[in-house]
């Protein structure tokens, strides 16, 4: 059984198991494989997918998060930020946020239910904050059945429902990530220069690009793109190929981009 479907199972037995017991019988369930260990330290570690700027400390703002996955960013966000709104989440995440939420007292997550279709069901500038991290099998929000990775469309509903001040963040896998080309299951996938040319079609600009990098099992690094010292630091603490790369070709092939942009210069 898949880890969504497990914890279905979970959910549908009881309502009042605290989040710890449900994550603990979670993973008593599940067989021991690599792939579940990583789908598990997504799920339970709130680090690993809140961007961590959104987290600097608590903020008034609204959030809307795209999707939401079964991780829980949207905990961590709700921990940080004035409103978060969560649109377009699966049932069964739906239902976990909702026991996480309760379980933490938080009364600063709203859980929207629907489903995509070119439009966003919110109104023009609603929005402080926008995010959407692309996940493996998924679609990107807003695109048309026949241009599935269409960021396009999701653009410009993000330029009409942020404040004009706003900022989008989105979370995007490389091009030319390695570990994505065989996958079957992979989300997705996008070049630094097609994403800044649909960001400027859609009305947006790009504020910064960070090269999202993953350490180990526990740490997660964010390297601007613009700064070559940073670029060059990590670069020389890899081990492996990563040091001998130039600083432009760095640029275009880390494995995940994290973008920054909106409708302000």
């Amino acid at each position: 059984m898949t880890v969504t479907e497990v914890l279905k199972a979970l959910l549908d037995e009881s309502d009042d198991l605290p989040p710890p017991e449900l994550m603990d019988r979670l993973v008593a369930r599940l067989p021991e494989t690599p792939s579940t260990r990583e789908q598990l330290a997504v799920l339970v570690d709130e680090s690993r997918a809140a961007w961590q700027w959104l987290l600097g400390g608590p903020r008034d703002g609204h959030v809307l998060l795209l999707d939401g996955g079964l991780d829980s960013s949207a905990i961590a966000l709700a921990r940080a930020w004035g409103r978060v709104t969560v649109f377009g989440a699966s049932d069964e995440a739906q239902r976990l946020l909702t026991r996480f939420a309760d379980d933490a007292h938080l009364h600063t997550l709203d859980l929207v239910a629907g489903h995509y279709d070119d439009r966003l069901p919110f109104a023009d500038h609603t929005f402080d904050v926008i995010c959407w991290t692309a996940t493996p099998g998924g679609l990107v929000p807003c695109s048309s059945p026949g241009a599935p990775s269409d960021l396009r469309p999701l653009l410009v509903e993000a330029a009409r429902t942020m404040k004009p001040n706003g900022q989008l963040f989105l979370g995007l896998p490389n091009r030319w990530r390695r570990d994505l080309f065989n996958s079957n299951d992979a989300p997705p996938l996008f070049r630094l220069d097609s994403i800044t040319r649909a960001l400027q079609d859609a009305g947006l600009n790009l504020h910064s690009a960070y090269a999202h990098e993953k350490a180990d099992e526990a740490e997660r690094f964010f390297i601007d793109l613009e700064d070559r010292s940073a670029c060059k630091a990590f670069r020389s603490s890899r081990r492996g190929y990563l040091r001998h790369l130039p600083n432009w070709l760095y640029r275009r092939t880390p494995p995940h981009f994290a973008v920054v942009a909106g409708p302000a210069p």
